[in-house]
């Protein structure tokens, strides 16, 4: 009889990934395309356990190459197993996508706004309409803080901010007491 796929996958993923079989099991489910449920479902687990590891990060990015950035959240995670030039496009290319703050973050996790086409972009974004989606983000991309600040603010005056929690969480990061006032 055989083990359910989903059940073997977390063994191998907690307990052998120093094994090359183990790695090779894992990569292949990663690469089947009809199994993608399967890795998603665990893909916080997944990149703690599977970082570096060089045959997971070559079916990752081939997994990558394949497919539409638009699963942000586990495309994040997965860029973060080995943070390859495939995985930082991937990320730059979701940008545009719905819950962006997933690729936003780790770009400034790895690349950070030191890397000039990741603080290209990052820039854009933090001064387009859809910034409210990563404002808690900005204190790390708008390092200036009157300057992160004022952002800030003119997104949470914005009657159409669909994320006005970020906005907060934001200014919460800036630390600036004296303007406690203006906010509330």
């Amino acid at each position: 009889e055989h083990m359910d796929l989903e059940i073997a996958l977390v063994i191998l993923a907690q307990g052998f990934t120093d094994h090359q079989d183990a790695q090779e099991a894992i990569a292949s489910l990663i690469r089947d395309e009809h199994r993608n449920f399967l890795w998603m479902q665990h893909c916080t687990m997944l990149c703690e356990r599977l970082k570096g590891i060089p045959t997971i990060i070559e079916a990752i990015d081939q997994w990558l190459l394949k497919h539409p950035p638009i699963l942000t959240r586990e495309v994040s995670f997965f860029v973060r197993i080995g943070w390859s030039e495939i995985g930082k496009k991937k990320l730059l290319e979701s940008l545009s996508q719905s819950f962006s703050f997933w690729s936003v973050e780790a770009l400034l996790d790895h690349w950070g706004m030191a890397d000039r086409e990741v603080s290209t972009a990052l820039n854009e974004l933090a001064q387009s309409p859809p910034a409210a989606e990563i404002a808690y983000l900005l204190p790390r991309i708008i390092t200036n803080p009157e300057s992160c600040r004022q952002r800030l603010m003119a997104l949470l005056r914005d009657p159409n901010c669909r994320r006005p929690d970020f906005v907060l969480r934001g200014l919460v990061q800036l630390n600036q007491p004296e303007h406690n006032e203006e906010i509330v």
